[in-house]
């Protein structure tokens, strides 16, 4: 006898099995494996948090500044969803961002510990609101899980050039930093230890030499290289930026900007090219796949992978076929492409391919093979 049950519903996403699951024993070895980036092995990709969350600086607790700050709040959290400034354009978003209270979650204020004591709105947005308006404006939405970037920036002032680096504070590597957390994309620098300087020099960074980056960067695991060499003259900054991604290579010139300028173009520059390759666009007509899993030994990986592929924006639904062992196949519901569902997989690293035979199977969808990673 089949029976078909529930057996989880997460933010709209729906986990179901066509058979009777009953004694069921998962047994086996739990074991450790690594698994690499495209760079490098045992790095991980990063859980952005707070996507539908930031704070708006303001100078007064008004009515009126308060709305203004709380659309302003909403842009920037498009922004960080979308991962591109340009979505902003669209005329469905202006409507909202000029009547944002439905999409409002909660506010508060807060009073900074400077001698400024600068105020601030924070604002929390309605996720399911938000994402079902990107989806009505017809534009992609980024999750939380999002890949690492690495900067080798080269920095030349009044003549001495140096590698900024993990340590520096007060630098331009500081104001980056705040600047792509902003927009929720996880920014990394060098240690430039013995092991860096043995690897590249100001020289390789300076010439942006694409298979020297690629060397020194194995060690930190990051999914995209950006690069670039600026001349400083009093607080203004001129040159290049380079974003190297999966053998790509985007550039942008940097012409007399300062520090935040020039970090917001920075900013810019990754999102645009990073949104286009991981965010989703929800289609009306969606599309499906075999998902084939092994090594799900305990009730405890069971669940852990249908949280995994639960948390994949792309993933609408999850339709449990049948449990082999230690073995499982599901199937997908997907928006977007095949080729994102695959990159989104291999961003979040708890899931290796693996070559598997035709062997006999449920659904005639494609088939997807991986190994659960336990960890």
């Amino acid at each position: 006898m089949l029976e078909v049950f529930r057996l989880k519903i997460f933010y709209g996403k729906t986990v179901t099995s066509s058979h009777l699951m009953t004694n069921i024993v998962f047994t086996g070895l739990l074991f450790l494996v690594g698994f690499g980036s495209i760079y490098s092995t045992g790095s991980e990709a990063a859980q952005v948090s707070d996507l539908y969350k930031t704070e708006i600086p303001i100078a007064s607790q008004s009515t009126e500044e308060q709305k203004t700050a709380i659309g302003k709040a909403l842009s920037n959290v498009i922004i960080k969803v979308t991962g591109e400034k340009l979505s902003l354009a669209n005329d469905t978003l202006q409507n909202a961002i000029a009547q944002p209270d439905s999409y409002l979650n909660s506010y508060s204020y807060r009073k900074d510990n400077t001698k400024s004591q600068q105020q601030y709105l924070q604002v929390a947005f309605i996720e399911e609101q938000v994402n079902r308006l990107l989806r009505t404006a017809g534009l992609a939405i980024w999750g939380n899980n999002r890949p690492t970037i690495l900067a080798w920036l080269a920095v030349d002032d009044g003549g001495h050039r140096n590698i900024q680096r993990d340590s520096f504070t007060g630098s331009i590597a500081d104001i980056f930093e705040q600047q792509f957390r902003e927009r929720a994309l996880p920014l990394i620098f060098p240690i430039y230890d013995v092991e860096d300087v043995q690897s590249i020099s100001v020289v390789d960074v300076w010439g942006v030499f694409p298979e020297k980056l690629l060397t020194a960067s194995k060690r930190y695991g990051a999914d995209a290289i950006l690069a670039g060499r600026l001349e400083i003259t009093n607080g203004i900054y001129n040159g290049r930026l380079s974003l190297l991604f999966r053998g790509t290579r985007e550039d942008t010139d940097i012409l007399d900007l300062n520090g935040k300028q020039l970090s917001l173009k920075a900013a810019d520059l990754v999102g645009g090219t990073l949104a286009h390759h991981y965010a989703i666009i929800s289609h009306d007509s969606r599309d499906n796949t075999t998902l084939f899993v092994e090594g799900v030994q305990s009730a405890k990986d069971y669940g852990s992978l249908l949280t995994y592929l639960e948390g994949l924006t792309a993933v609408r639904s999850i339709n449990v076929n049948r449990l082999l062992g230690s073995k499982i196949e599901l199937e997908l519901i997907f928006d977007g492409y095949s080729s994102q569902l695959t990159d989104a997989i291999a961003l979040g690293r708890s899931l290796r391919p693996v070559e598997r035979a035709q062997g006999d199977r449920i659904t005639q969808a494609p088939v997807m093979s991986y190994r659960w990673l336990v960890r």
